[in-house]
This record gives structure tokens, C-alpha cells and sequence, in this order.
């Protein structure tokens, strides 16, 4: 009887289940080019992304992933970090054990937090990747010359991102309170006495004269609210205007790429409400070119599955890259911040230490002049590209998406002369450089082990 009345049960609860499933999911699963549009344009997140793609868009060295994966990097920047401060505590105040009670919580992410080490470690290495990504994005965006007409202001968006990224990680630096972070912020800011208004900048960083408790309360502020809510913001105008841009540039001509086999981009099955339509079929496969920019339509596939699996894949390596790395490296934690004995040398993060070679060579134009000029030239060029052939009438056209093309070897020459500059005098200052930042070599020991 109990068997008899589950079978009467199951077909009830089999379209009880339908009917819940379609006040979410409100289409289908088979494979129409319909089902696939309505995929991207009824969800939320995958909205982001067009319902068509260029196969040239699924390729790895179109983009190198750079962007995607700062972005990904970015989203465990803060699932980690909303982790860690359930337990964190910005207060320099010394409790019974001698010790501030920042530095405190450190030592208890160690012992006393269940994967406390390992959160750490996530959270401090997805945030040296995610500058160390932001610059290789800035690198292959440029060489392509992606940043041309019609993307010339999302270039502006996309440097914004990366100061904000470079800003965002900056400030999460002083937070373990140990001499590492103190001594780091500390010639960080030192720098920035420098440029003019340095003082006034300074100021209001560290609310007093030397990095203490109320620096150790302004960077918490910026880096857990202010500045996290600005980078979203702006990644989100960054994203929206990549697709009001047409999408990732590519040549006029995309015939010389290796491209995808359209066999493997699946076939579409035509079973719509539109099949029989004499009209544009906006959501089917259709011969010829499409009316509003004349896209390649032999050469366009379905974001959903191709490219949502592909960014998965990305995703997920990236999670599996920086755990592998978090299990293998423990995030560094020297003795407590203690202002009376400074560590020599004194060295700011990675990412500004080529700021600080240049400093050690002369201060104003060093720390102020070359780095200012250089970043506000690398921030406007789409426009003094534009300027330049404006003036001499010059008419390169659409020369966006190749690496190193011909037609722009004076623009991506002097790029890579900064570029390749900038890299050797971190590894200078990373390397090179010993007590009193006099000159050593690494591989020789050095008495003190500096």
C-alpha cells in the first residue's frame, strides 16, 4: 500500500519540483539558440556577458586571462578577508601578554583559529598575485593597442582599478601590526612627504606625526571599507563598458587566427518560436552579417557553454594555484612593530620598491617628477594617441587586439623601455640592496644576514 501510494506521489512531486524550478529558472534546457540567450540575459551574473561571443574570445593568448584572473582574485580577496575579520582587532593597545593586540590576533590566527593560517595565507598571496595580474592586464592590453577607439575611456576606468588595487593592498600591509608591515608603511609614507601636498597626505593617512594606533585605524577603514567599495564600483563601470565597447578587440580581419573548429563549438538546434521567421532571428545562428556592426556571424558562438565552462576552468585553477601555494608558504610575520628599532634595511612592499630605488638616487625627481610624469602620460595615452593623429592626419585604422603590431612599434617601443625598466629596478631594490641600502650581491652572505 505505502509502495503504491508513493508512485501516486511521484509524478505530484516531480511537477511540484517544475513549477518550483521555474519561478527561478525561467527557460528550458535543451539547446536552442533561444535557450542559450535567455540563459545570459535572465541571470544576473552571467549577464555580464554578452549572449554571443567572437570564437577569437575563447582563445588563451587573446587575453591571457590577466583581467579575468585579477578579478577572480579579487573575489577571494574578499571572501578571505571578511574570514579574517571576524577575528581581527585594530588596536595597538598592549595587553597582559607585552603585546598589541593586532599583533595578538596574528599570533591567534596561528594557534587558536581553525585554518586561520591558511586564510591568511590565501588572503596575503591573492593579494600580491592580484597586482602582479593588474600589471600583466595593463602589459597586454597596451601591446595589443586594446585601449583604441572605442575603449580609449575604459582604459582611464581600467587605471583607475589598478591604482585602487595597488592603494587596496597597500593599506592591508600595516595591518599585522609586525616590524615587516611597520617599517614598510613607514618609508612608504616617508616617500610620500616628497611629492607636494605629501605632507598634507601623509597627514591624513596617519592622523599623526609617526604611523601609530590612529594609522593602524585609517588603513583598516580604507582597506576594509572605503577602498573595496570604490574598486567594486569602478570594476563594475569597467565590465559595463567592455560590453558597451563591442566586446574585446580583435583585427577587421580574423581569417590569419587560429580559431576554434566550429565543430567544437557544438551545433544549434533550431526548434524556436523563430524557426520559420523571415526576419534577423536575434537569437539564432543566422548566414551573412548582423545588422548592427557588421560582426563575422560565421565566427560567433554562444557565451553559454563555451566561454561560462572556460571561465570556470580559470576560477577554478586559480583556486587550486593559490591554495597549493598557501598549504606550501606561510604568509610572513616578523617580531611586534617596535618604532625604537627599525629594521635595516627598511623596505617598502614589491610593488613600490622600484618607486623606492628611484628615491635612493635623488628624492624630488626621482620619487616625484619621473614616477608622476610617467603615470599621468601612461593614464591619458589613448588620448594623446588620438592628439597626435588629429594633428598630423594620420588615419591607422582599427589596428586593436595584435600583439606587437608594426603600425604601432614607436608607441609599444618606449612602453616596453618603462616597462622592462620599472621590473629591474624592483629587482634591485628587492634583491640588490642591503643594509643602509648600500649595493650587495644576493647570492654572496652578508655579515648580520642582510
Amino acid at each position: 500500500m505505502g509502495m503504491a501510494k508513493m508512485q501516486q506521489l511521484k509524478p505530484v512531486l516531480h511537477e511540484f519540483g517544475r513549477k518550483v524550478y521555474s519561478t527561478v529558472i525561467r527557460h528550458g534546457a535543451d539547446n536552442t539558440g533561444l535557450t542559450k540567450s535567455k540563459i545570459m540575459f535572465g541571470n544576473l551574473f552571467l549577464h555580464i556577458q554578452p549572449v554571443k561571443v567572437h570564437k577569437r574570445t575563447l582563445n588563451f593568448k587573446t587575453t591571457l586571462c590577466a583581467g579575468l584572473i585579477t578579478f577572480y582574485l579579487f573575489l577571494i580577496l574578499v571572501g578571505t578577508g571578511v574570514l579574517l575579520m571576524f577575528h581581527y582587532v585594530p588596536s595597538t593597545h598592549v595587553g597582559p601578554d607585552g603585546l598589541p593586540e593586532a599583533y595578538q590576533r596574528m599570533l591567534n590566527l596561528r594557534s587558536n583559529v581553525f585554518w586561520g593560517v591558511f586564510t591568511r595565507n590565501m588572503h596575503r598571496w591573492a593579494a600580491h598575485a592580484m597586482v602582479a595580474m593588474m600589471i600583466l592586464h595593463v602589459f597586454r592590453v597596451f601591446v595589443t593597442g586594446s585601449y583604441r577607439r572605442p575603449r580609449e575611456f575604459n582604459w582611464v576606468i581600467g587605471m583607475i582599478c589598478g591604482i585602487l588595487t595597488v592603494v587596496l593592498s597597500y593599506t592591508g600591509y600595516l595591518l599585522p601590526w609586525d616590524q615587516l608591515a611597520y617599517w614598510g608603511v613607514k618609508v612608504g609614507t616617508e616617500i610620500a612627504k616628497i611629492a607636494p601636498g605629501g605632507e598634507i597626505i601623509r597627514g591624513i593617512l596617519l592622523g599623526d606625526n609617526e604611523v601609530g594606533g590612529e594609522a593602524l585605524i585609517r588603513f583598516y577603514v580604507l582597506h576594509v571599507a572605503l577602498l573595496p567599495t570604490l574598486l567594486t564600483v569602478f570594476i563594475a563601470i569597467h565590465f559595463f563598458r567592455i560590453r558597451k565597447d563591442g566586446g574585446l578587440a580583435k583585427p577587421d580581419d580574423t581569417s590569419g587566427d587560429k580559431l576554434i573548429p566550429q565543430s567544437e563549438c557544438g551545433e544549434v538546434r533550431n526548434t524556436s518560436v523563430f524557426k520559420s521567421a523571415r526576419s534577423y532571428q536575434l537569437v539564432e545562428i543566422v548566414k551573412g552579417t548582423e545588422p548592427k556592426v557588421n560582426e563575422e556571424v560565421n565566427q560567433m558562438v554562444f557565451s553559454w557553454p563555451k566561454l561560462m565552462v572556460r571561465e570556470l576552468i580559470v576560477f577554478v585553477l586559480v583556486l587550486a594555484v593559490l591554495s597549493v601555494i598557501s598549504l606550501a608558504y606561510n604568509a610572513p610575520l616578523e617580531g611586534p612593530a617596535d618604532p625604537a628599532h627599525p629594521t635595516n634595511p627598511s623596505k617598502a612592499p614589491w610593488y613600490f620598491l622600484g618607486l623606492q630605488e628611484l628615491v635612493s638616487y635623488h628624492a624630488l625627481f626621482g620619487g616625484v617628477i619621473l614616477p608622476g610624469l610617467l603615470a599621468g602620460l601612461l593614464l591619458v595615452a589613448p588620448y594623446i594617441e588620438i592628439f597626435v593623429e588629429t594633428l598630423f592626419g594620420l588615419k591607422r585604422g582599427n589596428i586593436s587586439g595584435v600583439y606587437f603590431g608594426k603600425e604601432r612599434l614607436l608607441e609599444n617601443s618606449l612602453f616596453m623601455t618603462i616597462f622592462i625598466a620599472g621590473i629591474l629596478f624592483i629587482i634591485i631594490g628587492s634583491l640588490f640592496r642591503g643594509a643602509n641600502w648600500e649595493f650587495v650581491y644576493p647570492w654572496i652572505p652578508t655579515p648580520g644576514g642582510h
